[in-house]
């Protein structure tokens, strides 16, 4: 069973998060112990929840220095999770999403290459 923040941060809800928290005010400050010991921030983080979600969790002193199991804190998950989800120059040019990561990464090195070459 999912603690009742974790369930709420799902949510994206300020409300739901601010009932959780009214229930259980410390849980800003426990990591999530059977959910990979991940601190309520870097789930947040994880999660994209909303500036106030983060608000909220701050009022409740959640601490800005834990870090999850892979010694990420909570700016780290977040610059991960907004860099996974934002879309590849080669997204943006409107190619098929049929192509493999590595076709991917290897266009983008060939544009970046082109480029340089008419910029030299």
């Amino acid at each position: 069973r999912k603690p009742p923040l974790l369930t709420a941060l799902a949510t994206g809800c300020c409300d739901k998060v601010a009932a959780a928290l009214a229930e259980d005010p410390e849980a800003a400050r426990l990591p999530f112990v059977d959910h990979g010991w991940e601190p309520p921030l870097c789930c947040a983080a994880r999660l994209c929840c909303p500036t106030q979600i983060f608000s909220l969790l701050l009022e409740k002193e959640a601490d800005v220095e834990q870090q999850d199991t892979h010694g990420r804190s909570p700016l780290d998950v977040l610059i991960q999770t907004l860099e996974e989800k934002t879309p590849s120059k080669i997204d943006l040019l409107g190619l098929p999403s049929g192509f493999t990561h590595e076709a991917r990464v290897k266009m983008e090195a060939d544009i970046a290459r082109r480029r340089a070459e008419v910029l030299a």
